[in-house]
């Protein structure tokens, strides 16, 4: 449950939780604290995630955002896939990003998709021009080439210099990650 740990822990502070009952939110942290129940139990976490999420979305809505959902560990995904079945008409969203080059998970299945295609070329070159404005044509169809419409590409990848030292991407990882596939 470590990726649910990362996601929640901030909301278990009194002041963001004051309709929360005393039960779930104790309850929530023992689960948060203990680690993945059994799978047996895992049903009865995934009410105790849903039941706190929508008590703090009581004063105002609640968005959680998970990037790279299909990096969580199993029993965090699956709890986060079933509160996302259960937001519509509560004041709680989950919003989740997974990469593509796989088959898609079962547990998101009847889950809303909307697929992220590549930048076009002309896309790709407006967003240059706003963030990295003054690179030279060249360097601009390189980087074009080299990011294949990937827009973190774009604004990452290096870009050759004067200097004899290389120019390395402002987060490498990230860049990695993202071009990986």
């Amino acid at each position: 449950m470590s990726g649910l740990l990362e996601i929640l822990w901030p909301l278990l502070s009194d002041a963001r939780l004051p309709h929360c009952p005393a039960g779930d939110r104790r309850a929530l942290e023992t689960l948060l604290v203990d680690g993945a129940p059994a799978r047996e139990d895992r049903g009865a976490a995934a009410f105790t995630v849903f039941r706190v999420l929508e008590s703090a979305g009581a004063d105002r809505p609640v968005l959680i955002a998970v990037d790279d959902w299909d990096a969580l560990d199993e029993a965090s995904a699956e709890v986060l896939a079933f509160v996302a079945r259960r937001t519509a008409g509560h004041p709680v969203g989950v919003l989740m990003t997974a990469l593509t080059h796989g088959a898609r998970s079962a547990s998101l299945t009847g889950l809303p998709e909307v697929p992220v295609r590549p930048l076009t070329l002309a896309e790709s070159a407006a967003l240059l021009a706003m963030r990295r404005p003054g690179t030279d044509p060249h360097t601009v169809r390189d980087l074009m080439a080299t990011a294949a419409g990937n827009p973190l590409a774009l604004l990452e990848l290096p870009v050759g210099t004067e200097d004899f030292f290389p120019h390395l991407p402002a987060s490498s990882g990230r860049l990695s990650s993202a071009m990986a596939p």
